[in-house]
């Protein structure tokens, strides 16, 4: 019972529309991460379900990639040197 005797019909109908749009949104943030980490995931049932982020001991630290890639391209370029 509300203020109108649509009142419910038509809360269930916005819910539905809110439920809906959250889902693409979803749906969408997923094919746009697809290669990486993303902690929202949409199941095949319509639940939405989130999963911890990597551990941070076994990703890489920032300096540490950096200091990797640029020895990498040292030894690349000492390689080349005639």
């Amino acid at each position: 019972v509300g203020p109108s005797q649509q009142y419910v019909e038509e809360s269930r109908k916005g819910h539905e529309k809110v439920v809906d749009g959250w889902r693409k949104a979803v749906e969408a943030a997923e094919k746009a991460n697809a290669g990486g980490y993303w902690p929202v995931h949409l199941n095949d049932d319509g639940t939405i379900t989130t999963s911890l982020p990597p551990d941070p001991n076994v990703v890489l630290d920032l300096t540490d990639g950096i200091e990797k890639s640029v020895a990498a391209a040292t030894t690349a370029s000492e390689a080349y040197v005639v």
